[in-house]
């Protein structure tokens, strides 16, 4: 993320959301390991189009990861400068004696646990309360 510190929210969106559903290898090599993984399936099972039928649901698989979620929170810069302090603090809770109660942290931190619940499909207020 450190190269594209100067990239406006927009297209950080973008670099994260590929890096969320694709990995630090991205898209091309995702779709590469794809493709020879449901080759090697198609040539080892008699099922008709059966190599087709795995690449087109790893793709809908990548495709139904909520990453613009995460994206979208991640790349906006007043999340970026207080992602540092949020860690610290869910550090500190982790290594406490008696765990906080996530409604008693930073909103920084809460606002941060919130998105993951969203994206986990987790309701929020449990999460949170």
């Amino acid at each position: 993320m450190r190269e594209h510190i100067t990239a406006d929210v927009h297209e950080r969106s973008l670099i994260l959301d590929s890096g969320f559903r694709y990995g630090a290898a991205g898209k091309f090599f995702t779709d590469k390991v794809a493709r020879m993984a449901s080759a090697l399936v198609g040539s080892l099972v008699s099922q008709p189009n059966a190599a087709e039928s795995i690449q087109h649901e790893l793709s809908e698989q990548a495709a139904g990861v909520k990453a613009e979620l995460l994206a979208e929170y991640f790349s906006k810069v007043t999340t970026q400068s207080g992602l540092f302090d949020a860690a610290r603090e869910l550090e500190a809770a982790a290594f406490a004696r008696q765990v906080p109660q996530p409604s008693s942290m930073a909103a920084t931190t809460q606002s941060f646990l919130g998105v993951l619940a969203d994206f986990f499909v987790m309701d929020r207020k449990r999460v949170l309360l």
